[in-house]
Formats: C-alpha cells, sequence, structure tokens
C-alpha cells in the first residue's frame, strides 16, 4: 500500500476554480485521494479503509462522492483484479490536467 504524501501538489489553473464548486465531503475525498497520488503515473490507489482512516467518512458516503466527483469530471476510476486473487483496490486518476490518458493506462498494477 502507497504512504501518504505529507504534501500534496494542486495545479492553479485547472483544479482550483473545480474545488469551489465542491461539497465538504466531496473535497475531503479529493484532498485525501490527492495523498494517496503516485507522481510517477498519477495513480491514487488507497483501499476504503485507508479512506476512511484518513477522513472519518462512512463507506457509503466515500461510494457516493466517489460516484459524484466522477459525475463532475473530477476523477475517474478503475476497478480492479488480478486473476486468482479477486478484487483490489480500485485506480483512481483525478483528472487535474497534469496526467493525460496516454501518460499511463489504469490498467497498470500496483507499484
Amino acid at each position: 500500500m502507497a504512504k501518504p504524501a505529507k504534501y500534496i501538489r494542486l495545479t492553479r489553473n485547472y483544479i482550483l476554480p473545480k474545488l469551489a464548486q465542491l461539497t465538504e465531503i466531496e473535497l475531503k475525498l479529493i484532498l485525501c485521494l490527492l495523498r494517496y497520488r503516485d507522481n510517477r503515473t498519477g495513480l491514487c490507489c488507497p483501499s476504503y479503509e485507508s479512506i476512511q482512516a484518513d477522513t472519518g467518512m462512512s463507506r457509503l458516503s466515500i461510494s457516493t462522492a466517489i460516484k459524484k466527483l466522477v459525475g463532475k469530471g473530477m476523477i475517474e476510476v478503475k476497478h480492479r483484479s488480478i486473476v486468482g486473487e479477486g478484487r483490489i483496490n480500485n485506480a483512481y486518476r483525478i483528472l487535474d490536467g497534469t496526467y493525460t490518458y496516454t501518460d499511463v493506462p489504469l490498467t497498470s498494477k500496483p507499484g
């Protein structure tokens, strides 16, 4: 599991105007995801348990906020699994203009 970052990087021109449009729960989730972002790939792969521990949010609140952020075009989600092992943590990509779809596919394995 990736260790959360002490500091996060925000791209001023793209993501900051959108942050003002988020609810408190959505903002809490996106800031949590940013802490887990791999700067090489742009992917965030925290477990629901890690998100809960960092934010104090319930699983239902996390799930609802993820769906709303996807609907607002702020993140994309890849449900992942490993053959023979079943599901693993989802991969999230924050669509802040830092990483493009061609940088790293969402199907990449956790590093």
